[in-house]
Parts: C-alpha cells; structure tokens; sequence
C-alpha cells in the first residue's frame, strides 16, 4: 500500500468471514489438495497391480466361394471362436503391499501438512483481524485525545495573548497536541499493516500473480 494515512477509509472494515472465504482460494492450499489427490491416485494403481488381468477375445467368420465353374465345387464356410485369457504377476505381492503402504503414508503425510496450513492460516487471520480491530480503537481514542489536545492549545494561545499564560504552557499544549497527532498515525499505520496481513492470508493482494492462480485453476480441473 502506498499514499496517504488520512485517504484511506477505516470504517470500511471487512468481517472475518470474507476473509475466511478468501482464503479458500488460495493456491497453496490447491496445491496441497492436488498432492494429496495425487498420492492417493498412486496408492490406487499400485493395488491394481497385484489385480489378475483378463482380457477376451471374440472373432465370427463367415466365408463363401461360388465358382463360375461347375467342375468346381462352391465352398461355404461359418463358424465363430471366443477366448478367454487371465494372467496375474506371481511373487510380487510383498513390493506392492509395501508400495501401497510408502503411498498411503505419502497421503497422509500430505493431509497432515494440509490441515497445519488451514490451522496457520486459520490462526493468523484470528490474530492479524483482531489487531486490526484494536488499532482501529486506537485510531478513535487517539483522536479523541487529538481533540482534547487542540482545546487545549487553544486556550494555552488564549491565555498568552491576554497575559495570563507563559509561552512554556503554549509549547507543552503544542507538544501533547503533537504526541496526539503522531499517536493517530501510528495507528493508522498499524491499522493498514494489519490489513496487508488479511489480505495477503486471504490471498487478496499482489502476491499472488494472475498466472499463479490460473495455474493453480487448471491443475484442480485436471
């Protein structure tokens, strides 16, 4: 983000929600997704190796010869074959079961890793959403006390224009109207860093490129 603090509208604020909904999205979590649909794929084929393969063959022939010639006989021939034929790897269950099981530890491996990523996730837009709310309660008293620092001044600069004041109450009145103003734009700063953590966990934000999310979209269709 870049501009200016005060341009930028605080109230706006997103419920959480959105941004839960916003991460489903990202491609991370595709990815993760995919890994595991992958390895689970793997896990499959290497169970149908131990499977007998059949296969079953059918063929009908119908076969006729008229001779123009009478002193050759005509020949007529109709008949049909079908086979069956099964085979199987012999002394190679052991490899597999041990290649199916490498493959299913591989899936759940990956299904651990993805529940920690929903619980990161998870977590960090919990913590980023509830400091973003607290800065903006900041930014509120902040400038509540802004106010109370300006009245303040005002009647310090009253007071010294009438000769009832010093200008050491003038400077300290401008210094607490200061520490207000610098207070405010911190937590305008901490507001939008909070916001740049929501978005980026929600995958909102520049971060994530077009292509990256493109890529993301073809491979789950696949």
């Amino acid at each position: 983000y870049s501009g200016r603090l005060t341009e930028f509208d605080y109230q706006a604020n997103q419920p959480l929600s959105d941004y839960a909904s916003g991460a489903l999205k990202r491609p991370d979590l595709h990815m993760a997704e995919l890994n595991i649909m992958l390895a689970r794929k793997d896990a499959r084929l290497v169970l149908a190796r131990a499977l007998p393969r059949v296969s079953l063959d059918a063929d009908y022939n119908d076969r006729q010869l008229d001779y123009d010639n009478p002193l050759n006989r005509d020949y007529q021939e109709d008949y049909w074959t079908l086979g069956l034929n099964m085979s199987m790897n012999l002394f190679q269950g052991g490899a597999d079961a041990a290649e199916h099981s490498k493959q299913v530890l591989v899936a759940s491996r990956y299904e651990e890793d993805l529940r920690k990523l929903r619980n990161q996730i998870d977590r960090g837009l919990r913590e980023a959403y509830a400091s973003q709310q607290e800065a903006l309660l900041r930014i509120a008293s902040a400038q509540k006390i802004k106010e109370v620092a300006m009245a303040a001044l005002d009647r310090a600069q009253t007071a010294f224009e009438l000769g009832l004041g010093t200008t050491i109450v003038v400077l300290d009145a401008q210094e607490e109207l200061t520490r207000a103003m610098s207070g405010i734009s911190r937590a305008q700063a901490d507001f939008m860093a909070f916001k740049a953590d929501l978005d980026y966990l929600a995958a909102q934000d520049e971060a994530y490129s077009a292509d990256d999310q493109a890529e993301s979209e073809r491979q789950s269709e696949q």
